[in-house]
């Protein structure tokens, strides 16, 4: 199960889904950006950034009411 059961993806749909190592390839960190969509006001969508991690053969995506992101790259 990628997100809690339930859940339906945190109520989002997903946009795009970017590495977040060095190496986009051979990443195992991701973040999810998605939106909720607001059938009545498209413009007012939220955006939803969910950092989502890879490993043993499992993906999962865990709710963080704040996330800052990533410290930028050089």
């Amino acid at each position: 199960t990628f997100a809690p059961v339930g859940s339906h993806t945190f109520d989002s749909q997903v946009d795009a889904v970017i590495p977040l190592d060095d190496d986009p390839f051979h990443s195992d960190r991701f973040l999810l950006i998605a939106d909720r969509w607001m059938q009545n006001d498209l413009g007012e969508s939220p955006l939803v950034q969910i950092p989502v991690s890879i490993g043993d053969g499992q993906a999962s995506a865990e709710w963080e009411p704040s996330y800052e992101g990533e410290p930028s790259r050089s």
